[in-house]
């Protein structure tokens, strides 16, 4: 197989895994190293808790959306525009999950 081919099927059990991960073990108390951080989600345990369940689902939602798009473009193009279009895919999914846990955390207060 070549490289970029691995790299991709790598690229999709992490951009599957990752959310994946984080919800079988969402970090249970407010910490600065492990869980969705942001001034907003810290500020109490109620906001830390919806945050972290909010970012793992969406983040979930989009990264098999990215998969898809990432297989349809190694598809119908070659295997090199669909690493770099399947990453770029993801830095949008990622934008979109927090722009919606950021939104959740709106009807929080």
């Amino acid at each position: 197989m070549e490289l970029l081919v691995i790299l991709n099927i790598i690229i999709a059990f992490v951009i599957i895994g990752l959310p994946l991960y984080f919800l079988k073990r969402p970090p249970k108390k407010i910490n600065g190293i492990y869980g969705y951080r942001t001034p907003r989600s810290m500020k109490n345990q109620e906001a830390w808790d919806l945050a972290n369940r909010t970012w793992a689902k969406t983040l979930f939602k989009y990264s098999v959306s990215v998969v898809i798009v990432q297989m349809a473009l190694w598809v119908l193009y070659d295997v090199g525009t669909s690493l770099f279009g399947g990453c770029a895919v993801w830095l949008l999914a990622i934008g979109l999950a927090f722009y919606e846990t950021e939104k959740r955390l709106d009807d929080l207060k």
